[in-house]
């Protein structure tokens, strides 16, 4: 992973940790870390797969947006 803060790898790791475990937000944890490093390429790939995950039509757009913010 290549970050330009710790703190976004740290908010990553607990973002990744909510996504396991059920508990807390994800998805606004780790839109917390890309506020601290919008190239966090992995954040943008964790924010698609846990929005994806919520199964809902109405989060495709978000969750497409974050892959192609990763592509970026």
């Amino acid at each position: 992973m290549t970050a330009s803060e710790a703190s976004s790898v740290e908010r990553f790791e607990l973002a990744l940790w909510q996504l396991q475990s059920y508990f807390g937000d994800p998805v606004a944890t780790i839109e917390a870390a890309l506020q601290v490093d919008p190239e966090l390429v992995l954040g943008h790939v964790l924010r698609a797969a846990a929005l994806a995950a919520l199964a809902e039509r109405r989060f495709q757009d978000e969750a497409r947006a974050s892959v192609v913010a990763a592509e970026a």
